[in-house]
Parts: structure tokens; sequence; C-alpha cells
């Protein structure tokens, strides 16, 4: 009976701790969705302005976009570094709006994406096919150039007290660095917050890198071996026929 009574007790003092999760979570909501909608808001207006402006400039841009396709598949490792960073900017931040959203029903997804995403840079056929296509280029660049001038528009007028709801602060967890809590601001802060996990996986290129090269490395191994032992099957045949 005891034991039942001290497990009651427990069960306040969790729904209490619960929510003032909830309440902190709630809060972070609130100061983060501004600067979300501020930068979606300014990276459709870019959008649209480079889209408009391949529009009428069709012929020239797929031109370019062709000879950069050509290009950067005789250039395996610059093509990694590119797909990689054009692919990770919108990844990551619907990677980082998701989280904002569904919270942890977006981590099992996103970290099966973790692990596939090096692979999917280094797999040849699926880059040269897909990532390195004149469209997928044309719109990963489009939608990773209006993401980054659109955080940039985000800042420089936040800076200027021109964005209305920008002042809004929330008391955050304990900063490593000074061992209290803190106060985030915008623009910086959320700009940390929504570039995040683009960042993270703009560091995996790295691992896709080592990838390549280790794919490189046993292919050398490989045809060295098979070399040898062609060697020496044509050192045995020579061997037979002399005898």
């Amino acid at each position: 009976m005891r034991k039942l009574a001290l497990l009651l007790s427990f069960v306040p003092s969790i729904a209490f701790a619960a929510a003032g999760f909830a309440d902190a979570y709630n809060d972070h909501q609130r100061w983060i969705f501004p600067a979300y909608a501020y930068c979606l808001v300014f990276g459709l207006i870019v959008l649209l302005v480079l889209f408009i402006l391949s529009l009428i400039c069709k012929t020239k841009t797929r031109q370019i976009l062709e000879h950069i396709s050509v290009y950067l598949k005789r250039h395996r490792i610059l093509a990694i570094v590119f797909t990689g960073v054009v692919l990770a900017i919108p990844i990551g931040i619907i990677g980082a709006v998701s989280w904002e959203i569904i919270w942890f029903l977006s981590i099992f997804p996103f970290m099966g994406l973790m692990v596939a995403f090096p692979i999917i840079l280094v797999n040849k056929r699926f880059r040269e096919k897909l990532l390195l296509s004149p469209f997928w280029l044309k719109w990963s660049s489009l939608v990773s150039i209006s993401s980054i001038t659109a955080s940039l528009l985000f800042i420089i007028l936040t800076n200027c007290d021109l964005l209305v709801g920008t002042n809004i602060t929330y008391l955050a967890r304990p900063d490593r660095l000074h061992r209290g809590f803190y106060s985030p601001t915008h623009p910086y802060d959320s700009m940390k917050e929504i570039w995040f996990m683009s960042l993270f996986f703009i560091g995996e290129i790295v691992i896709s890198l080592m990838l390549y090269s280790l794919g490189n490395l046993n292919r050398f191994i490989y045809r060295k071996l098979s070399a040898s032992r062609h060697r020496r099957r044509v050192e045995m045949i020579d061997i037979y026929t002399e005898e």
C-alpha cells in the first residue's frame, strides 16, 4: 500500500514537469515561427524572380545548365560536393521545420535520411541520372539561392528593425558556456535554428568523399590483384609451353 501511495505521489510531479516542458516548447515555437514565416515569404519572392529570369533567358539558361552537368560528370569529387550542398539545403530546412511542427515524430525518418544521404551522393548512377540532370540542377540551385538570399534579407531587415514580431524572446535551456539560462534573439539565434540541419547534411559530404575514396582504393586493389593473377597465368602458360 505504501509503495502504491508513493507511486501515485510521483504522478503530479511528472505531469507538472511535462507541462513545463510543453510550455517551453510552445514558447520556442512562438519565437521561431515568425523567422520561418519571413524567410518563407522572402524565399518565394526571390524564387519567383529567379524563375522569371530563367524563362526570359531560357535558351541561355539551358545551355549553361547542360555545360555544368557535363562538367560535373567529368569531375566526380566536385559533383559530390556541389550536389551535396544543393541537396542538403532544402532537406535540412524541411527537417528543421518538421522538428518544430511534429517534434519527435520527425526523428526516425531523418535518422534514416542521414544514413542514406552520403550513399546517395556516392551512387554514380543516381547522381548522374537525377542529381546532375539539367532539370534538377536548375531547381535545386534556384531553391538553394533563394533560401540563402531569404536568410540574408531576414538578417539585414531585422537588424534595421523593419520586421514586426522579431523582438520576441523566451527563456531557453541553460547555456553550456555560461552555465545559466539565456534568451535567444533574432536574427542570428533563429538562423542557427533554421540552418542547423542543413549544415549537418553539408558536413556529411565529408563522409561521401571518404566512401568515394574507399571505393576508388578498393577498385585499385582489385585491378592490381587481377593483373597479378593474370601475369601468373601467363607465366604458367609460358612455362608449360616451353616444357
